[in-house]
């Protein structure tokens, strides 16, 4: 269920002193010969604008959230607020996200009058907030709610906001993304990167950071499969040319075009196990179930200039958390399979904790794809050698969780790595 504060950060006492001119067409006091009003106004409420406003608001609201209205904020997910209590002797619960003046409450099923009602009243004695209903759009992102599945989606999103860079007539023609990998093993946008280096070619007068930072929200919340050429066309941003603006512009055409198929949805059954025949050893399907579908994948490709990690998390049947990120010199193709265990490791402890502190989770370790030979003994035998000792600290990282039982590595055939 959604609820919206209304007149959010103009609810919170200012403690700093401030003044503001006065309104036009509201003037008081008259004017002086330059044409300014004569007085000001002293500020004794938050304005949205102000520097103080976001702090103020939030500060006041973490307090009537965890004082009156009985709930406790999250230690790993400070935005995430919980309670447990019993009715009628029966355990229930009520959870919080909160984005800014936007909470999202999820409660246990049939206790809409006993857990959320209570909570809004209160909640509204502080803050003045409508009571939505369930939601249909949060954060830009489409809901679709059922009674064992949650659909997200940005179709909504996407079919707004790419027409604002991509004119209507090239949005008739459907296009494909570039292989992250070419026949010649080079990344997609190699020609684009010895441009940049070069310091070559036509300076674009398109929007291109505002078009990178819209298509990049997309590739945050649901849209995974673009978030290697985000990251890539990112690193262009400085210097963006007529062809980098024309490679960006066919990232947003294949969005606008798949943003109906390119869903998530999680699944309150039990979720099903990834198809990975080749892993050794075995995903453990009683263990996939325990941790309700929770399950990491990494891979690393290993290029000059261009050694990209590509992982994901999953939880319920669906992708929860991913990324793809350059990693800077990298001296081996194993080297760059450790970086990018190690970049989904800490995603994959992130998760985990917030899963833990909101459902609790069983002691049991995690399972981590690979699909390089040389990852499964490097993590699971402590020391160093000749050709691992010049590891930096973070690198260990993924040994650490491996060695200390929170993941356990798989090592499965490059043909059926995912993370690709």
């Amino acid at each position: 269920c959604l609820i919206d504060a209304e007149k959010f950060f103009t609810q919170s006492d200012l403690n700093e002193l401030v003044y503001c001119e006065q309104m036009e067409g509201h003037v008081q006091g008259g004017y002086l010969p330059d044409g300014r009003p004569k007085l000001v106004c002293l500020l004794n409420k938050s304005l949205e604008g102000l520097k103080q406003s976001g702090n103020t608001a939030q500060t006041n609201n973490i307090a009537h959230l965890t004082g009156p209205c009985m709930v406790k904020q999250c230690v790993y997910e400070p935005t995430m607020f919980k309670r447990d209590f019993t009715i009628n002797g029966a355990q229930v619960v009520l959870i919080l996200l909160v984005w800014i003046d936007d909470i999202l409450a999820a409660f246990t099923r049939g206790y809409y009058n006993q857990i959320l009602v209570p909570f809004y009243e209160t909640y509204s004695k502080r803050f003045p907030a409508k009571l939505l209903g369930q939601p249909k759009r949060y954060v830009g992102i489409d809901w679709v709610n059922t009674p064992t599945e949650l659909t997200l989606s940005q179709e909504t999103y996407i079919a707004e906001m790419v027409p604002k860079f991509v004119d209507t007539k090239k949005l008739q023609t459907k296009v494909e993304l570039p292989a992250t990998r070419g026949n010649d093993n080079s990344d997609p946008y190699h020609a684009l990167l010895e441009q940049f280096k070069a310091g070559t070619g036509q300076a674009t007068d398109k929007p291109y950071l505002s078009a990178l930072a819209s298509g990049m929200y997309a590739a945050v919340f649901t849209r995974g499969d673009v978030s290697f050429h985000f990251s890539f066309l990112a690193r262009f941003a400085q210097r963006p040319t007529v062809e980098m603006w024309e490679a960006l512009e066919m990232v947003l055409i294949y969005m606008y075009h798949t943003r109906r198929r390119c869903v998530l949805t999680y699944t309150a059954k039990e979720p099903a196990m990834p198809h990975l025949p080749s892993c050794q050893p075995r995903l453990d399907p009683k263990v996939f179930t325990k941790l309700r579908g929770l399950l990491v994948i990494s891979d690393a490709s290993w290029k000059v200039d261009a050694t990209y990690a590509g992982t994901f998390v999953l939880f319920a049947g669906a992708a929860v958390d991913w990324c793809a990120v350059l990693l800077k010199v990298q001296c081996s193709s194993a080297e760059a399979e450790i970086g990018a265990g190690s970049i989904a490791t800490k995603k994959m402890m992130y998760v985990r904790n917030v899963l833990g502190e909101l459902f609790g989770m069983p002691d049991i370790a995690i399972s981590h794809v690979v699909d390089n030979s040389a990852t499964p003994p490097l993590t699971e035998n402590l020391g160093v050698a000749k050709k691992t000792e010049h590891f930096r600290r973070w690198l260990h990282f993924m040994r650490y969780s491996v060695t200390h039982g929170y993941s356990y590595v798989h090592l499965c055939k490059t043909n059926e790595m995912l993370a690709n």
